[in-house]
């Protein structure tokens, strides 16, 4: 069986995909290799590819009144901008219908 934070880090990026799917986004794509980045997609104006990184929000709002996106590695250190060119962040709650931002990325380690 899955562990519990491998199945939510699944599920987010699934409804991170879907959203861009949505937003008109096309080619929306997981990379098959190991990469800095989860998804890539073309851009509905440009037509350029894009590269995501997706990330489960911390809901912050009782201790200290906002939402959290880590910026940060595995080594904890910042993506750059090339390693991705957005974050999409998917906040998850129970009994709720997820929701969704995308995030320029400014390389630093936290976004609210």
């Amino acid at each position: 069986m899955a562990h519990l934070k491998e199945t939510i880090g699944k599920y987010s990026e699934l409804i991170a995909r879907a959203a861009l799917l949505a937003s008109g986004w096309q080619a929306v794509s997981k990379s098959e290799t190991e990469e800095s980045f989860d998804i890539s997609a073309r851009d509905p104006g440009t037509g350029e590819w894009k590269t995501f990184q997706v990330k489960t929000i911390r809901d912050r709002r009782e201790d200290r009144g906002f939402l959290t996106v880590s910026g940060r590695k595995g080594d904890g250190q910042p993506y750059t901008p090339e390693d991705v060119d957005f974050f999409i962040g998917v906040l998850i709650g129970e009994g709720e219908f997820p929701r969704v931002w995308m995030i320029d990325n400014r390389g630093i380690t936290d976004y609210w």
